[in-house]
């Protein structure tokens, strides 16, 4: 799995098109933070994409929550986007597990 620079992640208070991390998994020192207000996620940021952007680790996370959800019949995990069942994995084409893969480095 891919790890990602843990969240908040929100628009910069310095730099207009930059996203930080502003409890992010390294230490918050140095010129990254004095110059941006924090780690630095990305810069150049349209502000049509900043909200998606800012709210990726979140989205990330709910995600996971439901990613293999307990179903009360069979006590099974069920994917409630493609209803696979957990041992098998999701289906070819499942939103959520193409989500996933792709937020974890596994691509399309």
């Amino acid at each position: 799995m891919s790890e990602h620079t843990d969240g908040p992640w929100v628009e910069s208070p310095e730099v207009s098109d930059a996203i930080i991390a502003v409890n992010g998994d390294r230490p918050l020192s140095g010129s990254e933070v004095s110059d941006y207000g924090g780690q630095v996620v990305c810069e150049s940021v349209e502000q049509k994409n900043k909200a998606i952007i800012q709210a990726a680790p979140d989205l990330y996370e709910a995600l996971k929550a439901v990613e293999w959800l307990e179903s009360p019949a069979f006590d099974i995990g069920m994917c409630p986007c493609c209803g696979a069942e957990k041992e098998f994995g999701h289906a070819p084409g499942c939103l959520l597990g193409n989500a996933l893969r792709k937020a974890e480095g596994g691509g399309e």
